[in-house]
């Protein structure tokens, strides 16, 4: 649409977001590794003991928070090139909320969250929902010539988001199709600014 306009627009990142993988409190895997996770991804691997042989549950299940879910077409683009999510024990639930619900009840499952549903440590809302769950860290980094930490897994945390350890981590972007500067132009120059920023 915006070539036929013959608008070219402007990106900016204004933001750091990120996929989070959350499991069950009694889950022992608390980390995954970048292949590891592809595979899980594409139903390659369909049962924790093929990712650990000590593990003592059984069917991996991947739940997402709605089907058409942005960490969804995230994972396809981002972590597997284009490539969609095969795993046949991969569905989709209605809300965040939902997602955090079924992995607390079952001991295989792994949620697929955006960051932002579990970010906000002072939510009574967020607090109750992550009492119920463990985050999983990854190891890989989305961009390890900016990383200055070494450690061999990252979670999904602020310091790992702004230095682009964490390998789901996601820019939110802003896009100005305003062909002279007016408001769009300060509505950006104002998120990603100081005041805008906190």
């Amino acid at each position: 649409i915006l070539n036929r306009q013959q608008v070219i627009p402007d990106y900016a990142v204004s933001a750091r977001d990120a996929v989070v993988l959350i499991v069950h409190p009694e889950n022992p895997d608390t980390t995954l590794g970048e292949r590891q996770l592809k595979e899980m991804l594409t139903g390659n691997i369909t049962s924790w003991p093929q990712g650990n042989p000590n593990s003592p549950l059984k069917d991996v299940t991947l739940v997402l928070d709605h089907q058409q879910a942005g960490a969804r077409r995230f994972l396809q683009d981002s972590l597997l090139n284009g490539k969609n999510l095969q795993s046949k024990r991969l569905f989709a639930l209605q809300s965040s909320e939902e997602v955090v619900q079924y992995v607390a009840t079952h001991k295989g499952a792994v949620g697929i969250l955006g960051w932002a549903q579990l970010a906000d440590k002072d939510d009574p809302r967020v607090k109750n929902l992550k009492s119920k769950v463990k985050n999983v860290l990854v190891d890989g980094m989305r961009s390890p010539d900016l990383c200055p930490y070494k450690p061999d897994y990252f979670g999904p945390f602020q310091s790992f988001l702004t230095t682009e350890c964490y390998l789901l981590g996601r820019d939110v972007y802003t896009i100005r199709r305003e062909v002279i500067f007016g408001l769009g132009t300060g509505f950006i120059s104002y998120a990603r600014g100081f005041k805008g920023q906190r």
